[in-house]
């Protein structure tokens, strides 16, 4: 960061970000509250937790996958519009858009639908945009042809409904919505992956089966902004169920460059048929989904005092980062990003290759010689010995470990007129960079 400058203004844009994001929800009159980031019950989302264990109670605690169920609460408690913006964990893999530990903002809106934030949504990406970039277009590589395409986001963004694209572009008529989870269903959707030579999940349960099917034919097939919507209400445990499309849900994901941003719905508040959708989790749950949601009574009782109709919206904050700083990685928008510790991870390999000869980082090292190549300009010294810094720089460019090639010139840097501390730290490096025994 110190030696790089698009990784400072990397950061300055995800603050700008943030900030309008912050904004927008202000002036709508939402407010800011914070939920506990320890849990007792895993709940909210379906991802796998973290586990940690609170000695005074002698009880396991789960970071939080999600401040869903507790910010719902507050809800009930009368605050109709909350909002969080915060940090949640998820027991998994890191890739270039995942990351265990990551921020997200998720708000709840009383007397909406998820339709109402359709709009809302739309706008929130343009004030973000906008505000930190300066423009609502970006450009950016193709997940389907490779080619660079350009997005406006000022563009009305389009929508799909999942169950009816997935029979589209498949060509298979699938069973009615509320059979899909049945053994004839799952059995179709077997089918259909098998004809497509889509991986089966590890564990085959109608959830994730379904999630395959739309990502194999609809968001691995999305550049422009999309929002595939009215999920099966078996994928969507704590979303109300549609009356316009029985069996399917009141919700969108919004997808952008194949690559999910937002997750919206109409807040389910039957306790009732909460309580239901708990036990198909724990079904689930049992036959090896350990990303499945626990049942959460605590929120249960919350339900039967009364959650107005409400809808709620989350969003990756890291991924919008990405979107806005064209970057191909979430660990670029991230300022400490976990990294892999075992020595065969390409993290390990990376900061081998980086390290200098006795573990100095090199771009570190290319910071202190920039620096004694500025002042050597100001001071007057000669052509040659700054041409030799420039020279070595090139050299720690291209990773010549133990070149003995600038040692030759270390007696003419004495002569400069320099920082003395910045000389001696520079002058150090170099030699240990270059292998000598010189004091």
């Amino acid at each position: 960061m110190m030696s790089n400058e698009d990784v400072r203004k990397r950061f300055h844009t995800r603050h700008k970000m943030i900030r309008a994001l912050r904004h927008y929800l202000d002036e709508k009159d939402f407010i800011e509250v914070e939920t506990p980031i320890l849990n007792s019950v895993a709940s909210g989302a379906n991802a796998r937790p973290f586990v940690t264990h609170h000695n005074a109670n002698n009880a396991d605690l789960f970071l939080r996958v999600a401040p869903e169920l507790y910010l719902k609460q507050c809800v009930v408690g009368g605050l109709n519009r909350v909002y969080e913006i915060g940090k949640v964990f998820r027991n998994e893999g890191a890739d270039r858009s995942h990351n265990p530990e990551f921020t997200s903002c998720e708000f709840y809106a009383a007397y909406h639908t998820y339709e109402d934030l359709i709009p809302m949504t739309e706008d929130i990406l343009r004030c973000m945009a906008t505000e930190s970039i300066g423009t609502s277009t970006i450009t950016v590589q193709s997940c389907v042809t490779g080619e660079m395409e350009e997005i406006d986001l000022q563009q009305p963004f389009r929508r799909v409904n999942a169950y009816e694209e997935v029979q589209r572009v498949s060509g298979v008529e699938l069973p009615e919505p509320s059979q899909l989870c049945t053994p004839r269903g799952m059995a179709y959707m077997s089918a259909i992956m098998l004809q497509h030579n889509i991986p089966l999940p590890s564990v085959r349960t109608a959830s994730k089966m379904f999630d395959k099917l739309i990502d194999y034919f609809i968001t691995d097939r999305v550049v422009q902004p999309t929002f595939v919507m009215n999920h099966p209400v078996f994928m969507s445990p704590l979303a109300k169920e549609s009356s316009e499309f029985p069996g399917l849900s009141e919700r969108f994901e919004l997808f952008i460059n194949g690559m999910e941003y937002c997750n919206a719905y109409s807040e389910l508040n039957d306790p009732q048929e909460q309580f239901y959708r708990f036990e198909q989790q724990l079904l689930d749950k049992r036959v090896g989904d350990d990303e499945a949601m626990a049942l959460d009574e605590t929120f249960l009782k919350a339900l039967q005092v009364g959650l107005p109709p409400t809808a709620g919206w989350g969003m990756g904050i890291d991924r919008v980062s990405m979107l806005l700083n064209r970057s191909t990685s979430i660990r670029d928008e991230i300022i400490f990003p976990l990294l892999r510790q075992d020595a065969d991870s390409h993290d390990a390999k990376r900061r081998r290759k980086t390290a200098s000869f006795f573990g100095f980082n090199h771009q570190m090292t290319m910071f202190c010689l920039s620096q004694l190549e500025e002042d050597m300009i100001k001071r007057g010294a000669s052509q040659e010995s700054c041409e030799q810094v420039r020279h070595l720089k090139r050299c720690i460019l291209g990773m010549e470990r133990g070149s003995n090639c600038m040692m030759e010139s270390l007696p003419k840097f004495e002569d400069t007129r320099v920082s003395r501390l910045r000389y001696d730290l520079t002058l150090s490096v170099l030699r240990l960079f270059c292998g000598s025994s010189k004091s």
